[in-house]
């Protein structure tokens, strides 16, 4: 008889860790100093908001945790970033898609997503998102 702990996977959170930060990275065009960096521009501050968010909601890291991630922030900015976000999603479908096709390449292993025969990329920046979320999940399903 199986047991359900014979069924756990294991997440290594180093790992997991650096998946979010390349699918961030390859969504947004930024670089992981510019994430960990004290750079304020909106792109930016976006993505590393992004990051804290998804830190969280996967691996369910401590708020002091996701701030020595992020360049050894104070716990409260990443509280900060999560809770943004968190707010953003009930209002704003741009980031509504963002959060989804990051969730989405999450759960397909992302790097290998953008080879795949039909998958159309959306460019995803805070000012620009004219793709409605069902056609940009069919497109990355596909």
């Amino acid at each position: 008889m199986s047991r359900a702990r014979d069924n756990v996977v294991t997440i290594d959170p180093a790992t997991e860790i650096n998946r979010i930060f390349a699918v961030i990275r390859q969504l947004f065009s930024v670089t992981k100093a510019e994430i960990l960096s004290k750079n304020r521009y909106k792109h930016i501050a976006h993505a590393r908001h992004l990051a804290a968010y998804f830190l969280r909601a996967v691996l369910q890291l401590s708020y002091p945790a996701i701030g020595r991630i992020l360049g050894n922030r104070d716990h409260t900015t990443a509280m900060h970033s999560v809770k943004r976000i968190s707010r953003m999603i009930e209002y704003d479908t741009c980031v509504q898609r963002e959060v989804a096709e990051i969730a989405t390449l999450l759960a397909h292993n992302a790097l290998q997503l953008q080879t795949l025969p039909g998958h159309a990329r959306c460019v995803l920046h805070v000012t620009h998102c004219s793709t409605p979320p069902t056609a940009l999940l069919q497109r990355i399903q596909t």
